[in-house]
């Protein structure tokens, strides 16, 4: 299944969210993330079960954090304990925000998909990123929506980052962002331009919109089934029920 992580549906009427949801599907797409921004006093739940109503589309809820100091992320990741089927995303450009992120296990993804903020990843994020199985999401909107004179800048830019990434595959997500209907891109395209234009080796370019987008959607089925523990283990009720009968 091909999938893009972060579609953004906000402040949009019902008919532009249809419009919008069957563009995704028309391009390739099964599974959207459907991101939000975070806030407290909103029902993220309720709103994403209202959309899923609206299309055939695999919806999962998404909620992104833009903290200023690890402080503030703290605060933050303590109001959502309640949406651990929701995938948790950070974007921010304090260095001590990212370190802190790649170590907890709230954390689910770095969102660097501005060209802004992706400056900020290093080797020894990516290295934290993989130990902590944290994914690392990227966008290729900046290229779309940035002038012929910017263009080639920002190509480098890419370019530079995923060439550090290159060697782990598994980390990287593809995060549309797309705000206008006219910057949807499919799942194919994505492949040929990561692969084509950004040198990322072909099976990598796939990982990014399928295997590794299916990954996430697992670890979190797992964190929300009420008797995981933690990664590989599990309460498993029916040994006690087979204890008893022994008996």
């Amino acid at each position: 299944m091909f999938s893009n992580t972060k579609v953004l549906l906000n402040a949009q009427s019902e008919e532009e969210i249809i419009k919008k949801l069957n563009i995704y599907k028309f391009v390739g797409f099964h599974v959207i993330f459907v991101e939000y921004n975070f806030d407290f006093n909103f029902e993220y739940r309720a709103h994403l079960n209202k959309l899923q109503e609206l299309t055939t589309l695999k919806l999962i809820g998404k909620i992104v954090f833009h903290p200023v100091s690890v402080k503030d992320l703290k605060k933050k990741l303590q109001k959502v304990q309640n949406y651990k089927d929701f995938a948790i995303s950070i974007v921010s450009k304090n260095k001590d925000v990212l370190t802190f992120a790649a170590n907890d296990s709230r954390v689910d993804i770095i969102s660097f998909t501005n060209i802004e903020n992706i400056r900020n990843l290093t080797p020894g994020l990516i290295s934290l990123l993989k130990q902590f199985n944290k994914f690392f999401e990227i966008s290729i909107i900046d290229v779309l929506i940035t002038n012929n004179s910017n263009r080639s800048r920002v190509f480098r830019e890419i370019y530079k980052i995923l060439k550090l990434v290159n060697k782990n595959p598994e980390i990287l997500l593809f995060g549309g962002s797309e705000r206008e209907n006219f910057y949807i891109r499919g799942p194919r395209e994505i492949i040929s331009i990561f692969h084509s234009i950004f040198n990322l080796n072909l099976a990598g370019s796939k990982r990014i919109v399928r295997e590794n987008p299916s990954e996430l959607i697992k670890r979190l089925i797992a964190r929300n089934n009420p008797n995981n523990l933690q990664k590989g283990v599990e309460i498993i009720t029916r040994l006690k029920k087979k204890d008893k009968e022994c008996r």
